[in-house]
């Protein structure tokens, strides 16, 4: 399956005791009458650079189509984050740049 989210941004989850994973955080607009909502990818494994998006491969093999114009964090996003961070304390969650992602894949690349 293949989502195209409204906003997302890349989150690392990190914790003692299962390491780290980055995953896809993001959110549709709901518009008139409907609701917004929100999902949390299951973990990348993988991403290939097109023109104007991204395309994030999952460990469930579903794809998350980013468009990079749209990295950013809502408001529902951002409410979710906390969420997060209040309810869950054994691990740690940060925000990662594409900039700063994808430079850490190139390093790993190159230290192969």
């Amino acid at each position: 399956m293949i989502y195209t989210p409204d906003d997302w941004v890349i989150l690392r989850i990190t914790s003692e005791k299962y390491g780290s994973i980055d995953k896809i955080l993001c959110s549709w607009c709901g518009g008139y009458g409907g609701s917004d909502s929100w999902k949390l990818s299951s973990g990348i494994v993988s991403h290939n650079h097109f023109q104007n998006y991204l395309d994030f491969h999952q460990e469930s093999r579903s794809v998350y189509r980013c468009y990079t114009n749209s990295e950013r964090m809502s408001r529902y996003m951002e409410q979710m984050l906390n969420h997060f961070r209040t309810t869950i304390p054994m691990g740690n969650f940060d925000v990662i740049s594409l900039s700063d992602y994808d430079n850490e894949i190139l390093y790993d690349y190159k230290k192969t």
